[in-house]
């Protein structure tokens, strides 16, 4: 007999299980579906993440008696301070009071997303692979579901989500890899841009006993990823130390996606595209998508989830993403001469919103007009 479903839900990420919690809590009889053998145990992102966004993810969730603060209870460090580094230039950002965000990870964030859904009565099946949807049913590796809703969060490259949507292109598409090195972290966030990484930027992440240090680049510059970051390390023997771990994997820093809903089908997470393009940063977004999505299905209307992307998270992703080209076309000099002109230190108020942020620097810079030249094309290409 065919098992259905209110909501099924492909991928156990941060975006499935956010979804999966929401819809369960809401009393919606939920299923994820999970290729991997358990959840939470692959390290997909250094987990930054601001504390302005901590806060607001805290409030997607219907709360009742159990407590929604995921990311505070997953957290390896504060981030006290920020320092760009860029051309000849260093900045740091500090807040007034304190902290600018937090390293979480992320592996505990949904190890504890699914034991909440599984509370309320969420089922979770691993180790079963999710290729092909047709009319309300979902065809797996192993059976096949009858769903009134499907939410997908099967990333960029899953079978469910390229069927949808298609994949990035190569050139929207950062291959990461980064390093745990024992080393003392301070509590300092360090991001390298040019000349130390072309299209990208190289980082430094404080944790509990040692520092994440990694680089993204586009898929075209494959061949250059760990060239650029053993330069980098020769260049900075500071942050090096003894190799804990290392950790790889891809991140679409793409333009956002005009729409996430296809009839019964809700896009979440990577596979919505809903990642910062400019920093690959994506927790704050991937959990916020799953829950509102869950909530349209909760409410019987996925036009919903989609009136709420493009209200809310639809503008901010082209913003970032026409960051992103901006960031390719200038040059060490003109990131030298953009972070000189905030001094060497730059106070922000606790609760800074980073898009917010963006968006005063890019005034700032409008007294060159060189600069805003470069702008003006990367934007009308967008």
């Amino acid at each position: 007999m065919m098992k259905r479903y209110d909501v099924v839900i492909v991928g156990g990420g941060l975006a499935g299980l956010s979804a999966a919690y929401e819809a369960s809590v809401n009393g919606l009889k939920t299923l994820i579906i999970e290729k991997k053998p358990e959840i939470g145990h692959i390290y997909k992102s250094s987990g930054g993440i601001a504390h302005y966004f901590a806060t607001l993810i805290e409030s997607q969730f219907t709360k009742k008696s159990r407590p929604t603060n995921f990311i505070r209870q997953a957290i390896e460090s504060n981030i006290r301070f920020a320092k760009i580094h860029a051309g000849d230039k260093e900045l740091v950002i500090r807040p007034e009071e304190g902290c600018l965000g937090y390293v979480v990870d992320h592996r505990e964030v949904e190890k504890k997303l699914a034991e909440s859904a599984k509370s309320e009565g969420c089922e979770i099946h691993v180790g079963e692979k999710a290729v092909d949807f047709k009319v309300n049913k979902l065809y797996t590796s192993k059976n096949v579901y009858e769903y009134k809703s499907l939410i997908v969060a099967d990333g960029c490259f899953g079978d469910i989500s390229k069927k949808v949507v298609g994949i990035p292109k190569p050139e929207d598409i950062h291959l990461c890899i980064e390093y745990w090195v024992k080393a003392p972290g301070d509590e300092t966030l360090h991001l390298f841009f040019k000349p130390y990484c072309p299209k990208g930027y190289i980082w430094v992440f404080p944790a509990k006993e040692y520092v994440k240090i990694g680089c993204g680049m586009p898929i075209s510059e494959k061949p250059r990823l760990k060239k650029v970051l053993r330069k980098f390390v020769k260049e900075h023997p500071e942050f090096w130390g003894e190799i804990i771990s290392v950790h790889g994997g891809s991140v679409p820093t793409a333009p956002p996606l005009p729409h996430v809903v296809h009839e019964d089908i809700a896009l979440v997470g990577d596979a919505a595209r809903t990642v910062n393009a400019a920093t690959g940063g994506g927790i704050q977004f991937a959990m916020m998508s799953g829950a509102a999505a869950a909530r349209a299905a909760w409410i019987g209307n996925l036009e919903w989830y989609d009136d709420w992307y493009r209200n809310l998270l639809y503008p901010k992703l082209k913003t970032w993403y026409r960051v992103k080209r901006i960031l390719y076309r200038l040059t060490p000099k003109d990131l030298g001469y953009i972070l000189g002109r905030f001094g060497d230190v730059y106070e922000v108020e606790p609760d800074i919103n980073p898009t917010n942020e963006i968006v005063k620097i890019l005034k700032n810079i409008i007294l060159s007009p060189r600069i805003m030249l470069k702008i003006w094309k990367a934007v009308v290409r967008t």
